[in-house]
C-alpha cells in the first residue's frame, strides 16, 4: 500500500538534498556552505557545547 501512494506523489529530486544524503551515507559527514544562517549554526553549537 505504502508503494502505491509514494507512486502518487509528484516527486522532483532536489540535487542538493540528494548531495547531503549521499555524502551522509558514504562519510557520515556533509559540508554545505550556506545552509544555515550564521544564527542558526551558532544556537546550535552553543546548545551543543551546554550537552556535551
Amino acid at each position: 500500500m505504502s508503494d502505491e501512494l509514494f507512486e502518487q506523489l509528484d516527486f522532483t529530486p532536489n540535487p542538493l538534498y540528494e548531495k547531503i544524503i549521499s555524502d551522509l551515507m558514504e562519510q557520515h559527514y556533509s559540508v554545505v556552505p550556506g545552509f544555515l544562517s550564521g544564527s542558526l549554526t551558532m544556537a546550535l553549537r552553543t546548545l551543543l557545547l551546554e550537552f556535551f
